[in-house]
């Protein structure tokens, strides 16, 4: 298996499981450990508000499952025909469990929403291209883990 792949099976595998203290960087960390690869720690210093490097930055067009997202101050908006939502990620990380099309990307991620579940993995669906109906703003950095 590539580390890629070491990385997604981790993930699906915590799926609905509280990982490490239920921090956000803690799944990313822990499926990059367990895959054998670099964690953030490996690229800088590690603070509350860092924008950590998880391995190489590849571009949108390029993402694959089991690279790592780094988000900063991140929204999404979708405009219905009578009304909206909104979703964001002020300082988060996520791990790519699949790619769309026209920027949606599902993600593992925990420390989202609120309520009992939001510190266990979850899979969730993101958008990181505008269109005729969603709005992107903030930051968001995709990285492909790298072997130790």
């Amino acid at each position: 298996m590539t580390v890629n792949q070491q990385v997604l099976a981790f993930a699906s595998s915590k799926f609905g499981q509280t990982v490490g203290g239920g921090e956000c960087f803690d799944l990313a960390d822990r499926a990059l450990r367990a895959a054998g690869a670099l964690s953030a720690a490996d690229y800088g210093e590690l603070t509350p508000n860092a924008d950590y490097e998880w391995g190489l930055a590849v571009m949108l067009s390029s993402v694959q499952p089991g690279d790592i997202i780094q988000f900063s101050n991140y929204s999404y908006r979708i405009d219905h025909a009578d009304s909206w939502e909104e979703h964001s990620r002020p300082h988060h990380t996520a791990i790519v469990a699949a790619v769309g099309q026209n920027g949606a990307i599902t993600v593992y991620e925990q420390n989202v929403g609120t309520g009992s579940g939001a510190r266990r993995v979850q899979r969730n669906q993101l958008y990181f291209q505008n269109t005729r109906s969603i709005t992107v703003s903030g930051s968001f950095r995709f990285f492909r883990p790298q072997e130790r």
